[in-house]
């Protein structure tokens, strides 16, 4: 009977999502959790409400060119947003990105 051979695999590991952002670092965790919290009470409104004529209150501070397009992480591209406004902008980049936001 013939010797089988050792196949050699073919499938490799897939790339993290952390890893194969584009690369904007963040922060993350407390000093989060801080920026966001100061952010909110110097902008209390929602930016998306304000431009069609609604008040508001942002529950959200969003990034307006998001970090994996290669937006920074620091206060000039930041935004406040109610919770609707958010998740429709979040679905809209989930759907520019391949569906996973």
């Amino acid at each position: 009977m013939p010797r089988l051979k050792t196949l050699v695999p073919r499938v490799q590991a897939a790339p993290s999502r952390l890893t194969a952002q584009a690369g904007t670092p963040r922060d993350r965790g407390r000093p989060w959790r801080r920026r966001r919290a100061a952010w909110l009470r110097a902008h209390p409104l929602c930016a998306a409400c304000e431009a069609k004529g609604l008040v508001t209150v942002a529950t959200q501070a969003d990034h307006v060119i998001a970090l994996w397009k290669g937006g920074r992480d620091d206060d000039s591209n930041l935004q406040s947003l109610c919770d609707p406004d958010h998740e429709a902008k979040t679905a809209r980049e989930a759907s520019e990105r391949g569906g996973f936001g």
